[in-house]
């Protein structure tokens, strides 16, 4: 599936952000506490969740993916800004947003 990286600038582990990502749009993580845990978004999109790396705080990359990638590009943006809106979360378009 075609994604867009969108990156958020929180500190957050991967699991506390997927809860959050989750909460925002009025979804669930799937797959939570596994590697492969994401949430479920509109535009059959799933959005995942990389930190930096260990002891990393910033910044939390969330991959979207969608069937196409105008639906990937779309779910990206309309998740970007309910970060912004509801957590008020400071975001940024990452690679191919």
């Amino acid at each position: 599936m075609p994604s867009v990286t969108i990156v958020a600038h929180v500190v957050s582990t991967a699991p506390e952000a997927l809860v959050m990502i989750a909460k925002t749009v009025r979804s669930h993580v799937e797959g939570a506490g596994s590697a492969s845990a994401s949430v479920p978004l509109p535009m059959n999109a799933r959005a995942s969740v990389t930190v930096a790396g260990f002891g990393d705080e910033l910044p939390v990359a969330i991959d979207v993916e969608a069937p196409t990638i105008e639906e990937a590009k779309a779910a990206a943006s309309a998740l970007r800004l309910q970060l912004k809106a509801g957590p008020g979360w400071r975001m940024e378009s990452g690679p191919g947003a």
